[in-house]
């Protein structure tokens, strides 16, 4: 919450300023800021060490939030036990649903939808997303993935799924087709 020139309140306004649906949860390990958290309407303010039901509770608490903000978008997941850090691989996947739910967010309820299929088998992950887009995706020339268009306070998830994939010897990529976007993680343990 407390960085050399800015707190993570000064950050979550930022956020939330940008655009009121986005969600927010701190994990910090200062109570200083707990009121403010519930100024800028963050989901959850964890207390570090953070317990990993809580953790899994503040995610659940912001999909539901993403959900209701989505009104009719609909996603399915299924996961075992996974063989990688469980609170990185949970911001991996919340990073790629905040992407996909922005991109669907005003659109018409049939074309409304996120489709998630997460496999993990002891030798393997495979992440595949996809969702219909509208708007011209602009891929930066050096990763191949999509590239914020919303100013350069932006795009930091896409570069967390990114380092995750690197952190476990994966492979990310992404494509259009028939004017659904796809973005897939595979990592071979």
């Amino acid at each position: 919450m407390i960085m050399s020139k800015r707190t993570g309140i000064d950050i979550g306004t930022l956020i939330r300023n940008t655009d009121e649906n986005n969600v927010i949860i701190y994990i910090t390990s200062s109570d200083d800021f707990a009121f403010e958290a519930y100024c800028v309407h963050a989901v959850r303010y964890l207390l570090k060490p953070v317990r990993e039901e809580l953790f899994i509770e503040a995610l659940d608490c912001a999909v539901s939030s993403i959900s209701k903000n989505a009104k009719d978008a609909m996603y399915t997941v299924k996961t075992k036990e996974i063989p990688v850090n469980n609170y990185e691989f949970a911001i991996v996947v919340a990073n790629l649903f905040d992407n996909a739910f922005d991109c669907v967010k005003s659109f018409v309820e049939r074309r409304k939808f996120v489709d998630v299929k997460i496999r993990c088998e002891k030798d393997y992950l495979l992440i595949h997303m996809k969702n219909e887009y509208e708007k011209e995706i602009v891929f930066d020339p050096e990763t191949g993935l999509p590239k914020s268009q919303k100013g350069r306070n932006h795009g930091f998830g896409m570069q967390s799924v990114q380092a995750f994939s690197d952190k476990i010897g994966g492979n990310l990529g992404c494509y259009c087709e028939d004017d659904m976007f796809h973005i897939l993680l595979y990592a071979k343990f």
